[in-house]
């Protein structure tokens, strides 16, 4: 190398007396040299072995490479907006990729023919999401990808730029990266982590009668932020944390799909497995679900399953009131019999839209005239019948009969189920009536829900029809709310054993089928229901009737009503 001398003796062959050096500024300082400059290729070795290669004297930003030395300053090349000069575009200047300038990827050097541009990004997923990795890597081609799960492991297939992972379990969680090679060299792309928050899924069906009390308590036990959606009708599903209120769930999100509009069809499938309910998801995708809990008041017994092959826990006890249209005159009380011969007969007809009810029913009008009796397709309408097991009847039920039913539309409507009886039902007068039929009305629309109902007894003068307590204490002055077998409704008779017609609402899941954090969500589900303080709100007592205030008793469904047992 030589040396800059300001004076007239020389003390080598590469020293140089230079009067005026007439320095440049460029991009990095005042000390560039002009082109012209006498101090240019005049060291007394090569650049590119001081580690010079990329680097530059001259405003032109020329870079010395395998020249001799330039006597002088020495910055970076760059290019015409001042950064270091990237051959490759990678990101990494050429100074730092290929120091020397050789080509090669030696010690402390990156592959100047290989690099990732943009390296894979960790990402926080639900459980059953479906991610995407990807990377951004140039060089020359052609490019060869090999995804790693946890830094050893080759994901199967993954042999391009972008991993896709559908569906993704807790399992899936760990690191992600890419090596990428060509013909020059491999390079391996930093690790992307991926967590998977785990889904506890559970699916909630039954009744609509203590819906209100079901929402308003997963209401209380989710974190805010929770997702929530609707049909409008009868299916909500919710999905979120329940740390605050269930800490031992932790960061877990918890889906609780409920759908509450018959508690029959939904004791079946839980039982079955087999067989579905209709659920909302959170993208409006209507599902069909195997439900996991059933809010009822039937006893699994009730409709043909075996009781102890089910966990049962009480939480309170649901009244039924049988209301009429205003316009219907001398329908303030309903016999038992009445009651019979109206399930029996009421409904729609092959020749018009309602079946006359049989000329034995009396309700004190003067003149013969058509009463139908509606209510949503839910065998809790056995409850209405005191579950068929009462003294004044000997009919016998072969399968779930079930009430004519409102629609969407207003209209009346079968269940679509079969329908079958056999036997007779005595009227009020002791006449024996004989039935020996079964209905199969496959098209005929479903019913929606109890407000439906109080909906149709409201509007249609010649309605009568069944709600529970909740749906009834909202319509009670539209309404003419009827006594059963003498007595009148009142919470009060409820619980004092004169008015019959109730039964015990129910959370009912078929022994060691839920998952221990279904449990866990179970539990606080029933714990947050059945907390004194919850029982003494307007939510709880405008749909139920606490055990505790209860003095009599009820061994199965419609079964004989006893004094309590303290």
């Amino acid at each position: 190398m030589g040396h800059l001398r300001s004076r007239a003796d020389q003390f080598g062959p590469n020293d140089l007396n230079v009067t005026n050096y007439n320095w440049q500024t460029s991009w990095f300082g005042n000390f560039y040299l002009p082109s012209n400059s006498p101090l240019i290729d005049v060291g007394s070795t090569n650049a590119n072995l001081m580690g010079l290669y990329h680097f530059t004297t001259q405003t032109n930003q020329a870079v010395e490479a395998n020249s001799i030395v330039d006597i002088g300053y020495h910055y970076v090349s760059t290019d015409a907006y001042g950064n270091p000069l990237d051959s490759n575009g990678d990101g990494i200047p050429n100074y730092i990729e290929d120091a020397n300038g050789n080509g090669l990827t030696d010690s402390g050097e990156t592959n100047w023919a290989l690099a990732i541009l943009t390296q894979p990004a960790s990402m926080t997923v639900l459980q059953g999401s479906n991610v995407t990795f990807s990377v951004t890597a140039q060089g020359v081609a052609p490019l060869r990808y090999q995804w790693y799960f946890n830094t050893y492991t080759p994901v199967p297939g993954a042999t391009n730029a972008a991993l896709t992972l559908a569906n993704v379990q807790p399992s899936a969680a760990g690191g992600y990266s890419v090596a990428v090679s060509n013909s020059f060299g491999s390079v391996t792309s930093s690790s992307a982590i991926l967590t998977v928050i785990k889904v506890i899924p559970i699916v909630i069906a039954g009744g609509p009668g203590i819906s209100p009390v079901i929402f308003d308590r997963l209401l209380y036990l989710f974190d805010s932020g929770f997702s929530c959606i609707s049909n409008g009708v009868n299916m909500v599903t919710f999905q979120g944390t329940m740390s605050n209120h269930v800490p031992v769930l932790g960061t877990n999100f918890i889906k609780a799909c409920c759908t509450l509009s018959n508690s029959a069809s939904a004791i079946e499938a839980v039982e079955n497995k087999y067989k579905n309910v209709l659920t909302i998801q959170l993208g409006g995708l209507i599902t069909n679900q195997v439900p996991n809990l059933v809010f009822s008041t039937l006893f699994p017994s009730t409709i043909g399953y075996n009781d102890w092959q089910f966990d049962r826990t009480v939480l309170g006890v649901l009244p039924y009131v049988l209301i009429s249209n205003k316009a219907i005159y001398g329908t303030e009380n309903v016999s038992y019999s009445q009651a019979s011969l109206l399930m029996l007969e009421s409904g729609p007809s092959t020749d018009s839209k309602y079946i006359d009810v049989a000329p034995a029913i009396d309700f004190g009008i003067s003149s013969p005239a058509s009463v139908y009796l509606v209510g949503d397709a839910d065998a809790d309408l056995f409850l209405f019948l005191e579950k068929y097991f009462n003294l004044y009847s000997n009919a016998n039920l072969n399968w779930l009969v079930f009430f004519w039913t409102t629609n969407t539309d207003g209209l009346f409507s079968e269940n679509g189920q079969y329908f079958g009886y056999y036997g007779s039902v005595l009227d009020q007068n002791g006449v024996a009536h004989n039935y020996d039929t079964i209905y199969n009305n496959t098209n005929e629309l479903p019913a929606y829900s109890y407000a439906s109902t109080a909906g149709i007894v409201q509007t249609h003068s010649d309605a009568l029809g069944y709600v529970t307590m909740g749906q009834y204490n909202s319509v009670a002055t539209n309404v003419t709310a009827m006594a059963y077998d003498g007595v009148p409704f009142s919470p009060a008779n409820v619980v004092n054993g004169g008015y019959t017609l109730w039964g015990y609402e129910q959370v009912l899941n078929m022994t060691n089928a839920l998952t221990a954090d279904q449990q866990t969500v179970r539990d606080a589900l029933i714990n947050s229901i059945t907390n004194t303080s919850y029982q003494a709100t307007f939510i709880f007592t405008n749909s139920l009737i606490p055990i505790s205030n209860m003095k009599v008793d009820r061994q199965a469904d419609g079964g004989i009503i006893t004094p309590h047992q303290f």
